[in-house]
């Protein structure tokens, strides 16, 4: 729960749109390959019906969340 919380936190102060949750993972307005360029793969949210643009972020352990954090 408290790295889903700073994911959401940092996604807020990055000026990102999210969609708060209580699961493992997040949907935020980002592309792809903003995350991608950290070596990080996220899911593209239009396969679960997001406008383009949006992705689904795995919420990870401290360090794999430092990686994708990185890339904002």
């Amino acid at each position: 729960r408290r790295e889903r919380e700073r994911v959401q936190d940092a996604f807020g102060a990055a000026g990102l749109e999210y969609v708060p949750s209580h699961t493992n993972f997040v949907m935020v307005g980002a592309k792809p390959d903003l995350f991608e360029k950290t070596g990080v793969l996220v899911r593209e949210g239009e396969a679960l019906g997001y406008p383009v643009g949006w992705s689904r972020v795995t919420i990870g352990g401290p360090e794999e969340n430092d990686r994708l954090l990185a890339a904002l």
